[in-house]
């Protein structure tokens, strides 16, 4: 017995059909179109674009960055590229484990980039209405 005076033994009532579609429906609703669609289009136009132009010179660099140990590649990344340090952080571990070419270095800025974007549409909604917000 609980302290309420009911069992124990009492089950929860197994889910419904009409209550998985309710939470369905309202997972969909949660599914803000303002964000999601400018963040999605980021996506597809930055994978389309990937190979389609050379490295720059700082992009060609963090390849070669990459090549060299942890303890030069974080001294190097403080020195000269101070500003962009987690980043280039995060890249020698993406670089670690895939490929070196422009294709996989470019590929975790695509999706930074769709990260933000989708964080700018939040932050637009958030403060100024949906509108705003896409």
């Amino acid at each position: 017995m609980t302290p309420d005076g009911a069992s124990q033994s009492q089950a929860m009532p197994a889910p419904t059909r009409t209550a998985f579609k309710r939470t369905m429906a309202t997972r969909v609703r949660a599914m803000r179109p303002e964000i999601l669609v400018p963040a999605f289009l980021t996506l597809g136009l930055g994978l389309a674009s990937l190979g389609t132009r050379s490295w720059w010179w700082d992009e060609a660099d963090a390849p070669s960055f990459a090549r060299a140990g942890w303890f030069k590649y974080v001294l190097k990344a403080g020195y000269y590229e101070a500003g962009q340090f987690v980043y280039l952080i995060l890249l020698k571990s993406w670089l670690i484990v895939t490929p070196q070419t422009e294709w996989f270095t470019r590929f975790p800025s695509v999706l930074l980039m769709c990260a933000a974007t989708a964080l700018v549409g939040l932050l637009g909604t958030r403060l100024f209405g949906r509108t705003a917000g896409l």
